[in-house]
């Protein structure tokens, strides 16, 4: 069985929490960082943070303020996507660039809300009414901002941002599935959550955005017709929800409600968007002459490197993630697909390994033996690595190299005490000239070739 060490995952999500809870923000200048944040918070599958109250508060919050510290509009988030537009040629104009941004803005605003009511309910103060209404209101704010996110002209460049609204968005309806009842809702109510939530995370199925729409407005309408609970909502939450509503109710008569992605689902359109996106890279020649032997497979190999590793850690990871935010525990298949992470920062790629030639194909399926851990590493060779092989629990991985047997070169991983293979150093030239075994401990397992 995959397993994610949640101890360790518990530990940095609460130590991000509480940064943020003192005002205080991330020290992180890197959008990968913030977007492996994320994956642990979502991997760790919490459902109560001890002090935070229900997840769907401390998680939306968590990811708003990550979005919107202050060196993440100015720096962290145009980094992101000056990479992406370079690798696919298609700038986001500064109009449409300001909309999201309005966007997320408006979303942060009504996660902060939101989040209030929450702690206040959890705290035993009488904000059913308000909560169930607010709710209504911000799930129906990300149903109109999706439109912008899935914008035809701009797809790939603005798909990190589709996939963190999505992922508030789909959170939003899992913590209302999860914990609806004892918000207020009816159980009819929390098996309408249920539908919509299946239909936007299905693979491959088509799906009516329209009639989301549609239906979600009845929610709010029966909310504000029922006089014995709107007596004691405030005069401007009311003038609040009556526009979401009116926007909906005009989102009627037009087809599609979201152009982009009318018919499909959240993870059909990412997974489908990003498959597009590698189809309009560009090769990367900086530093690279079209007279160098391979320059050209090797300039192609380090632009769609990028681009696999910026989608797979800002997308690719929160769509396998998507279908389970609803409380369903995470299968094996799952787990499975986000070995991706692994090889997040150079790509997933058979290059020449055994004579086979460069194949382009964005991450094969993981292949694993009887037991996932390495518990075995055989390595050998004196000035450059001449073998490498991987041992899985009592199942040999492919040898790759030499066929020499040397039993002295294989090096056990006492798994017993908790240490695993953390990550590997490599020299290379023409040939690998040298490689490091690293485990968790920061001990070093193994050296074999030369560094110097």
């Amino acid at each position: 069985m995959v397993k994610i060490d949640e101890a360790f995952l518990n530990k940095a999500v609460k130590k991000g929490l509480d940064t943020l809870q003192k005002g205080e923000h991330l020290d992180v200048d890197d959008p990968n960082e913030i977007g492996k944040f994320i994956f642990g918070i979502l991997a760790s599958g919490l459902e109560l943070i001890p002090g935070y109250g229900d997840a769907l508060a401390a998680v939306l919050n968590l990811f708003s303020s990550l979005i919107f510290q202050p060196k993440s509009a100015a720096d962290i988030w145009e980094k992101l996507f000056k990479r992406i537009e370079q690798l696919v040629d298609s700038k986001i104009e500064e109009y449409h660039l300001e909309t999201l941004k309005d966007k997320l803005a408006g979303l942060d605003a009504a996660i902060t809300e939101f989040s209030t009511l929450v702690k206040k309910h959890d705290e035993g103060k009488d904000v059913t009414t308000l909560l169930l209404g607010y709710f209504a209101s911000l799930h129906q704010t990300m149903i109109v901002s999706m439109a912008e996110f899935t914008s035809p002209k701009y797809g790939v460049a603005s798909l990190p941002w589709f996939a963190l609204a999505a992922t508030m968005h789909l959170k939003l309806l899992g913590d209302g599935i999860q914990h609806g009842r004892k918000w207020g809702f009816s159980a009819d109510e929390v098996e309408f959550l249920q539908e919509t939530f299946d239909k936007l995370t299905a693979e491959n199925k088509a799906i009516s955005h329209v009639e989301i729409a549609s239906r979600h407005k009845l929610f709010l309408e029966n909310l504000m017709l029922d006089d014995s609970k709107m007596s004691s909502v405030p005069a401007q939450t009311v003038e609040k929800w009556n526009a979401v509503h009116a926007y909906l109710s005009a989102m009627d008569d037009s087809v599609p409600a979201i152009h982009a992605i009318d018919n499909s689902s959240y993870v059909t359109y990412a997974r489908s968007v990003y498959l597009s996106g590698r189809d309009t890279i560009k090769p990367e020649w900086e530093g690279l002459s079209n007279m160098d032997i391979g320059a050209d497979v090797g300039a192609k190999f380090r632009a769609k490197m990028q681009y696999d590793a910026d989608m797979t850690i800002h997308v690719l990871n929160y769509a396998d993630f998507w279908p389970y935010l609803a409380g369903k525990p995470l299968t094996e298949k799952a787990l499975t697909n986000l070995d991706r992470e692994i090889f997040a920062s150079r790509g997933r790629y058979d290059i020449r390994v055994n004579g086979n030639s460069w194949v382009d194909k964005p991450f094969p399926p993981v292949k694993r033996g009887d037991n996932d851990q390495i518990t075995a590493i055989y390595v050998g060779g004196i000035t450059n690595v001449e073998l490498l092989q991987m041992k899985y629990g009592e199942t040999w991985g492919t040898a790759y190299g030499s066929t020499a047997v040397d039993p002295a070169s294989t090096t056990d991983i006492d798994i017993k005490v908790g240490e695993y293979l953390y990550w590997i150093d490599v020299w290379f030239g023409q040939k690998l000239g040298c490689a490091q075994f690293w485990l968790n401990t920061q001990n070093k397992l193994r050296e074999v070739g030369r560094s110097g």
